[in-house]
């Protein structure tokens, strides 16, 4: 979009190798790093930086920011946008979802304002939003621009306000309490009716820890073609064309993808009766 809108000077630093691969597919330079591994001529080069839903994943945000400003020139910019922990509740999709094993850091508006005035950053943007993950769902971001800031780089600590939304995330994190999957899988492993479990991710492998492996399963599938041969708890992922010889239940582990998974089932028109997690 960039190059395309008149910015024809872009450029991407990316650790996957997919991920520069596409890129440089599009004609647009790219490089496998991260920002933990920036080379000295990408010092002082850049207008603008562009770290959009990365904060959250990085464990040394005090490294990375160091190493971040310093690829900027002396009037560079840095744009960050993150989910929004002060909307988790608002945007409740099931139980702590915002949570997840990739997500190690949480930001509010506060937070990021925070973190401009620590390493002597001018905020001079910022923009609550949506975005949309799937047609049914959407989460909130929270988006900042911020820029060198040209008074003496003297953090005035006064400045920084501690206090977020704490009181938010406590709701957020209660309402996930209330609709944890525990019950649904004590049902399962009490009835001990055979099922077959569509969808294998981050997610479902943490159903398993609580009590999916317990149940009768005779069966799990996924669409992905590169999770299917993989075997957890010595039960090998297939392709859901398998589907058609079993006229089981079939649970759907998935939240975000459940209407769509169940969609693709009726399309198969198969026999089973089919149940969410969630």
């Amino acid at each position: 979009m960039l190059k395309t809108n008149g910015f024809p000077n872009v450029f991407g630093l990316d650790m996957s190798e997919n991920c520069v691969k596409n890129v440089k597919d599009l004609g647009i330079d790219c490089e496998i790093g991260g920002c933990f591994s920036i080379p000295e001529e990408f010092y002082g080069k850049f207008d603008m930086i562009i770290l959009s839903q990365v904060m959250e994943h990085i464990y040394d945000i005090p490294q990375a920011m160091q190493n971040i400003i310093c690829m900027l020139n002396d009037t560079g910019k840095i744009y960050i946008d993150v989910p929004d922990a002060s909307r988790y509740y608002d945007f409740y999709i099931k139980p702590f979802h915002y949570f997840d094993l990739e997500h190690i850091n949480h930001f509010d508006s506060q937070a990021l304002i925070n973190l401009s005035k620590k390493f002597n950053m001018e905020v001079i943007f910022s923009h609550e939003k949506e975005t949309h993950i799937t047609k049914k769902y959407s989460y909130p971001t929270i988006s900042i621009i911020m820029k060198k800031s040209l008074t003496p780089a003297n953090v005035d600590v006064t400045h920084i306000i501690k206090k977020g939304n704490s009181e938010q995330i406590k709701k957020y994190i209660a309402k996930s309490y209330d609709n944890d999957v525990v019950g649904k899988l004590n049902e399962l492993i009490a009835s001990q009716e055979k099922i077959i479990v569509w969808g294998v991710g981050s997610i479902t492998l943490s159903i398993f820890e609580k009590g999916l492996a317990k149940c009768n399963i005779v069966a799990i599938v996924d669409a992905d073609v590169k999770k299917q041969g993989m075997l957890i708890n010595d039960l090998k992922v297939n392709d859901p064309s398998i589907l058609k010889g079993f006229e089981v239940t079939i649970v759907i582990t998935p939240a975000l993808y459940q209407d769509e998974i169940e969609q693709k089932i009726i399309e198969m028109n198969t026999l089973n009766i089919v149940k969410s997690i969630y």
